[in-house]
């Protein structure tokens, strides 16, 4: 499982927004299907799937947030959290609509599905 989430690392780091999609979705898909295996190697890709949020194509900001809604809430991954809180801060008053309802969206997922201790945390 490491070494898929080292790769995902560096491949949500690529220039194509079609691959930052990609690892977005599938990192997120990972997560959902394997919450407590998945989550503790999960830091590399939280800290480039948190760059993705700058990017300039708005699709690849709102389905990065969508692949952190599940990648986050995995077992061990919540304290990585913190890691995108200062990026995470901009998103919520992005200039795309979709994108800051996803936002919320996620935001409220996050608020119902993580270990409270790990909210406690942040």
């Amino acid at each position: 499982m490491s070494s898929v989430a080292v790769m995902l690392g560096r491949l949500a780091t690529d220039s194509n927004p079609e691959m930052k999609q990609k690892v977005a979705t599938f990192a997120g898909t990972l997560c959902s299907e394997l919450p407590k295996a998945a989550g503790v190697h999960m830091k590399g890709v939280v800290v480039g799937l948190t760059a993705n949020l700058t990017h300039q194509h708005s699709k690849v900001r709102k389905i990065t947030l969508k692949g952190l809604k599940d990648v986050i809430v995995a077992r061990g991954a919540e304290s990585f959290l913190g890691d995108s809180i200062a990026q995470l801060k901009y998103s919520m008053n992005d200039r795309s609509q979709d994108v800051r309802k996803t936002f919320y969206d996620v935001l409220r997922h996050w608020m119902t599905h993580m270990e409270l201790s790990a909210l406690r945390e942040q």
